[in-house]
């Protein structure tokens, strides 16, 4: 049985569920509390945090494991950092200057009916119903105080029902106070942050854990791209942040010319930061957009795989762990 082209696959999806997409927020953290319950985007740079009044304060001790979660809310890869400040000096640089853990987007997300790499929440999900979490460590270096934890978003596609549509960079604040002083203060804060990878995509595609599934750059970048669909498929990678490559730190990226479920050909481009999957399958994909003419122009580098014309058949089969 021969298998839609993805460009008929991809109008038949958004026949079907663009709606849906269309009301789903962007993201927020909501554990450990945040400042606000609100979805802020700062592609301007203009707010190191959601709001400038602090919340409700949360205890902890330097170097504790702690929960952290926030909302899906349909949009496909990226990576979150955590960062951490005095809360005496919550700006831009003092946050960037501290950062120190970063995780994939999409891990340990809730869904039950995701079955490829591009779908969107549960059918029928309430705006941030969906949850994606993990366990971070906070920092051995710092001495007792109050601080900012903050949250960022970044380098996830799939925005207003196109699927190359980035969704810009959000971020939450939460308010936290270390108890207690932790083991390495003399030492001072290493050379890299932590980088955990593995998430949703690469656990489908049996990619390891080592990176993540992101769209279009790994970098925090204040440039908001706009490919049309077809383009926007190629431009999700498999990678690790930008600031672990220019720290030394974290595994190497994978600059493969192979797709997910094998070659791809002789003319496949590579990819300067990541590999792309180049494909996706038949079913269900709540932020697939629609045909329409979009601005492509972007400063990236990387180079994904050419999605297929329109017509060409595209058959995949999962590999799963």
């Amino acid at each position: 049985m021969k298998c839609p082209s993805l460009l008929s696959t991809a109008l038949a999806a958004l026949a079907l569920q663009l709606p849906l997409s269309l009301v789903k927020a962007h993201g927020y953290m909501t554990i450990p509390t945040g400042r606000t319950t609100d979805t802020i985007n700062d592609m301007d740079n203009t707010g190191a945090c959601d709001s400038d009044q602090p919340g409700t304060v949360t205890e902890f001790s330097a170097g504790q494991e702690i929960d952290v979660q926030w909302t899906r809310n349909n949009h496909i890869g990226g990576f979150i950092r955590f960062a951490l400040a005095p809360s005496d000096d919550v700006s831009h640089d003092s946050l960037d200057a501290g950062a120190f853990f970063y995780v994939c987007r999409e891990v340990n997300c809730d869904l039950k009916e995701c079955t490829d790499d591009f779908c969107g929440d549960d059918p029928g999900s309430a705006d941030n119903e969906i949850k994606c979490g993990t366990t971070i460590t906070l920092p051995e270096y710092l001495e007792s105080g109050d601080y900012v934890l903050q949250w960022t978003w970044f380098a996830a596609g799939s925005s207003y029902g196109h699927i190359g549509w980035t969704t810009g960079n959000y971020r939450t604040c939460a308010d936290i106070r270390l108890t207690t002083s932790g083991n390495a203060t003399e030492t001072g804060k290493p050379a890299c942050p932590t980088f955990v990878g593995g998430d949703r995509v690469t656990e489908m595609e049996s990619k390891g854990d080592d990176q993540c599934f992101y769209f279009d750059t790994n970098d925090l970048v204040t440039q908001e791209v706009k490919y049309d669909d077809e383009e926007g498929y190629t431009r999700y990678l498999y990678g690790i942040p930008a600031e672990m490559e220019r720290c030394g730190g974290g595994n190497s990226t994978e600059n493969a010319s192979e797709a997910a479920s094998g070659s791809v050909g002789a003319d496949a481009q590579e990819s300067s930061t990541g590999s792309s999957p180049a494909e996706v399958e038949s079913g269900n994909d709540s932020e697939i957009g629609d045909e329409g003419a979009v601005d492509s122009s972007s400063d990236s580098g990387s180079e994904g795989v050419a999605a297929p014309s329109a017509g060409e058949s595209h058959c995949r089969t999962k590999r799963r762990v």
